[in-house]
């Protein structure tokens, strides 16, 4: 999941302040669907994936969900 933060500007506009990402778990029901946090290693395999296509260094959180 993206999970972003917006400041707003003296000038009125809006900018990301802080952009995260949140590895989660879809657990499909019967009757409902469900979001849950990551297990550890699917957690640090995005984390990998992503810091290798460069977001973390441009500045990407990969937080907890």
């Amino acid at each position: 999941m993206a999970r972003f933060t917006f400041r707003r500007g003296a000038n009125g506009r809006f900018t990301v302040s802080r952009a995260e990402a949140v590895p989660l778990r879809i657990e499909l029901g019967a009757d409902a669907v469900r979001l849950a946090p990551a297990d550890p290693a699917a957690f640090d395999r995005v984390a990998e994936v992503l810091d290798s296509r460069g977001a973390e260094a441009a500045g990407l959180d990969v937080v907890p969900g």
